[in-house]
């Protein structure tokens, strides 16, 4: 438990000025502003894991995914059933055929 309470109070200050900060300079518009300390806790601080998060999504948006309009499909399957895909990749195949079709035929425009 020490050690949990210790990192609570490490990550409890990241991102905070007043915690630690360092200057910056801009050499292009001559902006001055300051950069708070990250506490560099991987996976456990909030902060740092949303910003980790933004970045990743700006990366995917501005770089990788083209410029054409996007659409996110999530599939998720029964409990019971997550058991029998996990212990046997062959009905995974067809399971996730058929969510792939579904998904297609959903996108497709309406007929008539």
């Amino acid at each position: 438990m020490i050690g949990l309470d210790l990192r609570r109070s490490v990550w409890s200050d990241c991102g905070i000025l007043a915690s630690g900060f360092a200057r910056a300079h801009c050499d292009t518009c001559g902006h001055d502003f300051l950069v708070a300390f990250s506490c560099k806790g991987r996976g456990l601080c909030p902060s740092c894991a949303t910003r980790r998060m933004a970045e990743a999504a700006a990366h995917l948006v501005e770089h990788v995914f083209p410029k054409v309009p996007v659409r996110q499909w999530v599939v998720t399957f029964p409990r019971r059933l997550r058991f029998f895909l996990h212990r046997d990749p062959d009905l995974l195949g067809p399971c996730d055929a058929a969510a792939r079709y579904e998904a297609w035929k959903s996108a497709q425009p309406p007929a008539g």
